[in-house]
Formats: structure tokens, sequence, C-alpha cells
């Protein structure tokens, strides 16, 4: 019996579970997996937008960022109305997100919510490709391809520059080499010219180095960062290098993945 939960009932519904307290406490915690990825802010105004017995809620604080157990991303925020708090977890995976929402009518459920959202199992392992934190570039239209994230210049293809975020990897596992011909080698236009690299460190202490090609119409900035556990790419590709300075800083925005801090607790199996 996970701690704080005894007595509890619980529900199967779709794409998870309901936990119901027993009797007289008033309120339901809701565990739901593979939702579509959202930004936590859409899913703010829409908890906020959502009246629960005709009353209007309002954000308690700014969501939180915070990593589970297993070391994937969460957020952790509270909306409340006259007599309910509605505690939101949130926790993403690669392709889909979980959202575990805790209605109280009196006492609020912030602590179970908490403990449920930071020992959450997703059981996806850490020996795989991921993405990471940085800082878009801000303005810049961003757009998901094959294990990466691509940010086009406003007024693209006039400037004719993107970045590229490439999906961090476990150094310890070798790149799948037809992965790396079709999506992230640089084609010939970039010709052979480059420079030495240059040694860059995020403000998160990550430490990698830079190498710049020049072809004859086009530029191109790489990027390699590593923390002893992940490689994190990245690439600026434009037709001059005007763009130096905000690749830099989305350079310096990177932040390792986190690390699972611990073994699973009692609070798993409630996920299921």
């Amino acid at each position: 019996m996970a701690n704080g939960f005894a007595g509890w009932r619980k529900v199967h519904i779709e794409h998870g579970i309901r936990l119901v307290p027993p009797a007289p406490a008033e309120g339901v915690i809701q565990i739901r997996h593979h939702l579509r990825l959202r930004p936590v802010r859409e899913i703010v105004e829409q908890i906020v937008e959502t009246k629960l017995g005709g009353e209007a809620m309002a954000l308690v604080a700014p969501p939180r960022k915070l990593t589970t157990v297993e070391g994937e991303y969460g957020a952790r925020f509270d909306v409340a109305g006259p007599g309910i708090v509605r505690s939101i977890g949130l926790v993403y995976g690669d392709d889909a997100m979980t959202i575990i929402d805790g209605r109280a009518f009196g006492d609020s459920y912030t602590t179970l919510v908490d403990s449920l959202t930071i020992g959450l199992d997703l059981g996806l392992g850490t020996d795989r490709w991921r993405r990471f934190w940085y800082e878009p570039p801000a303005g810049w239209e961003g757009l998901e391809r094959v294990r990466a994230d691509v940010w086009l210049a406003p007024g693209f293809p006039k400037p004719d520059a993107m970045i590229t975020v490439f999906h961090a990897r476990p150094e310890s596992k070798t790149a799948l080499v037809q992965h790396y011909k079709l999506f992230e080698e640089l084609t010939s236009e970039y010709g052979v010219r480059r420079s030495e690299p240059r040694p860059v460190q995020t403000r998160s202490g990550l430490e990698g180095h830079v190498v710049e090609f020049a072809g004859e119409s086009r530029c191109a900035t790489q990027a390699l960062l590593g923390d002893g556990v992940y490689l994190y790419p990245l690439r600026l590709e434009s037709t001059a290098a005007l763009h130096a300075d905000i690749f830099m800083r989305v350079i310096e925005s990177v932040e390792a993945l986190p690390l699972p801090k611990q073994q699973l607790g009692g609070v798993t199996h409630w996920s299921e």
C-alpha cells in the first residue's frame, strides 16, 4: 500500500486510473497516460478555463519544473477556486505524457500529487535518444524532424538560416550510421574547409567544442557537448555567418539531461 493511500479505491478509466478517497473525504485523483504531448502553458490555460461546480479557477503559483526519480522531465502547479483545489502533475515521455489530476473539496491533495508525480514510472530507460532542455532562438519558427528540432529564422527562406537541435544520444553507444547519413551528415555544398575545433561551455557547466564549415554559398557551425553520459549535438546552417551570436546563446542554454535519482518506491503500482 502506497504511503498516504490507505483505504483509497482504485478504479480503471480510459488511459489510466481514478483514485477515490475513503468517506467522508470528497475528491478524486486521476492518472491518465499516453496523452498527446502539449506545452505546460497550454495545459495551464485549459485547466484555468475549466470551471468546476460553476466556479472560476485561478493559478495559485507559476508552474515549477521537476524531474522524476527515473530522470524524466515534469512539472507541478495548483489552481484553486472557492472551496476546491486542483493539484496537477505532468510527466513528459518521448512521444506521450502523463497527467496526474488531484481534485479536492476542502483539503488539498498537493502532497499526494507531488509524491505520485515524482515517483511515476514510465519505464523508458536511460539508454535512449532524448530531447533535452535549451532555450529556443526567440522569434524563430520551430518544426519537428526525425530525432531533432529545427528552428527557422524569421522571414525564412530570406534569410536562409536554420538551427537544428538533435536529440541527445548516449555516449556509450555508437550513433546509427544510417540515421547519421540520412539526417545529420553535412552535404557537399558546405565544402571541405573547416576550422579547428574551439572549446565552448554552457551556463550549466557542459563542455564541448564548435567547428565551422565554409562552402561556396553556405556556412555551417556544428557544436557537440557532452557530460560523460550523453552527447548533445547542435548545428547552425546559413548563407552567411550572420546568426552566430544567436546560435551561441542557444548552445550556452543547454542543460544536461537529468539522471535517475533512486530506485522507485511504493507509489509506482498506483499508476498502472
